[in-house]
């Protein structure tokens, strides 16, 4: 049987909200017992959970409180299960800190990046190493994130870097007719895909979109997502002029977020480095390659090794105007070398499928 146990769980939004929520499905599917222990965020969670294969236990209450309740109910339940093999994956180090694992057979926890100060106070440094000794493996999500926790882990052979698996959303035939009559009138399609807040690039996108419309007086720019950010954007494309340029989806899930990216031309996430916040890795370029869509992003934390320079996308420096606009011409511009790279993204984002990479967990679960 596999517990897990998380912070982050739909129906709130995040890029580590959909990889436990898609680990969760993936190990289910193939076959494992699985239930979830996660945080209690709002009053759609009940209707969100009874909609699952597995049972998914949550926890309210104050931050601390809760991580200490879910540890409790994670150790009484090994000990009631204790003649079974049991295992354990947790979504942080946070998720794994109060846990008493003596009666698990295994314990994963997985690194996203920005949980791991660069310069941690000694008592954070010592709190996240007591958690990660807990670990028979921590699963970093990029060489960049392996490398930012490495400093906390004695045991270096402890660390094994999973990317995060994607699912292909199904297409809804009247939800693609619905998304293509947006796109009628515009050419080309930028989109982005990802929570309104500074370090995306959102905002940069913007304040270029003027010049690429002098040469591409019809492109549209999709911004698909919420968060704090929004306010701000929605200012700025007034203010520019832009709003017959630049649409606001808002949150999007399933066959409408399928359907915006299969019709776009070029999905674009400049990235930058925000106080401690970076992209760990970026499975937003990874879901705009299944529809053959190269990415443009930014030589910051993770994002390379979503996006292969050349080979499904491009790479720049980050917070640097000119470059950007450069970068998004120069795809723009030479459509077949656009159409290869798509299509090498394409090909690429087929090792991500979680099928393929549940093989991976389980094969540390096993060994």
């Amino acid at each position: 049987m596999i517990l897990i146990s998380t912070q982050c769980f739909p129906p709130a939004s995040g890029g580590i909200e959909t990889l436990m929520y898609s680990l969760s499905n993936a190990l289910a599917i193939s076959g494992e017992c699985v239930q979830v222990f996660a945080d209690k965020y709002s009053s759609a969670d009940s209707q969100h959970d009874s909609q699952q294969v597995y049972p998914v236990y949550r926890y309210g209450g104050l931050k601390a409180w809760r991580r200490r309740k879910k540890a409790r109910q994670l150790f009484l339940y090994s000990q009631e299960h204790r003649e079974s093999q049991l295992f354990l994956i947790t979504d942080s180090w946070k998720s794994l800190e109060h846990v008493d694992t003596r009666y698990f057979n295994k314990v994963l926890c997985l690194a996203h990046g920005t949980e791991f100060p660069e310069q941690p106070t000694a008592s954070k440094s010592a709190r996240i190493k007591r958690s990660l000794e807990k670990a028979n493996y921590i699963i970093a999500n990029s060489d960049y994130t392996a490398k930012r926790l490495s400093h906390h882990v004695a045991d270096q052979q402890k660390i094994r870097v999973i990317y995060p698996g994607i699912t292909i959303g199904e297409e809804e035939p009247a939800t693609d007719l619905k998304i293509s009559e947006q796109c009628a009138l515009h050419a080309p399609v930028l989109i982005t895909l990802a929570r309104l807040e500074r370090r995306k690039g959102q905002l940069s996108i913007i304040c270029i979109l003027s010049r690429l419309i002098e040469k591409y007086p019809d492109i549209l720019y999709v911004i698909v997502g919420e968060g704090s950010l929004r306010g701000e954007l929605e200012t700025a494309v007034q203010q520019l002029g832009l709003n017959k340029h630049v649409i606001f989806t808002g949150k999007l899930d399933g066959a409408y977020k399928s359907a915006w990216l299969r019709h776009s031309t070029l999905f674009v996430m400049p990235g930058s480095k925000v106080g401690q916040d970076v992209e760990g890795f970026g499975m937003a370029y990874i879901d705009a390659a299944c529809f053959g869509i190269p990415s443009i992003a930014c030589n910051v934390g993770g994002a390379p090794e979503a996006v292969l320079h050349r080979q499904t996308g491009l790479v720049i420096e980050p917070e640097n105007a000119d470059t950007l606009t450069q970068a998004i011409f120069e795809l723009l511009d030479n459509r077949l070398y656009c159409k290869q790279l798509g299509e090498n993204a394409r090909e690429r984002a087929k090792e991500f499928l979680w099928q393929n990479k549940c093989i991976e967990y389980l094969s540390l679960l096993r060994q």
